[in-house]
């Protein structure tokens, strides 16, 4: 999705949901070079939105100085295998996923870097999806807005 795409598609999350977006990145340098190898969908989300939540789910923040109460637990910590509270801290699931979200419960959604497919942790193990970056979150969001 493009820049102007998440602006609509985020859009229409606020009218659906109830969701919670925090201030967009303006380093775009600094958003392509973290989000580098992964599909080109992250870096233009977070152009849009340093993240957002709504309950239990969080799609996790860039840290910002300026907000640390809200970005603390940020991309970096959760994807540091030193910090992370996400796969186990497991070093060689940390190497092969990267965190983007937690979905409740200590649980998080991640994307495989070698190919691009998204995947969630519930208390048992990893299950992949079909579902690209914006389906995955919509369909988190409905899982919310039903419980």
């Amino acid at each position: 999705m493009t820049t102007n795409d998440w602006k609509i598609q985020i859009g229409n999350w606020n009218n659906l949901f109830e969701i919670k977006t925090r201030k967009p990145i303006q380093d775009s340098e600094k958003i392509s070079n973290f989000f580098l190898g992964l599909p080109a969908g992250f870096a233009s989300l977070y152009g849009v939105t340093n993240g957002l939540q709504s309950e239990w789910f969080n799609l996790v923040p860039f840290y910002s100085p300026d907000d640390v109460k809200n970005t603390w637990d940020s991309l970096s910590r959760a994807n540091d295998p030193r910090n992370t509270r996400f796969l186990g801290g497991d070093e060689a699931l940390m190497g092969r996923f990267f965190v983007f979200a937690e979905i409740g419960a200590g649980c998080c959604a991640c994307i495989e870097r070698n190919d691009g497919s998204i995947w969630f942790e519930d208390d048992e193990s990893l299950h992949q999806t079909d579902l690209d970056i914006g389906d995955f979150i919509e369909a988190t969001l409905r899982e919310v807005a039903e419980l």
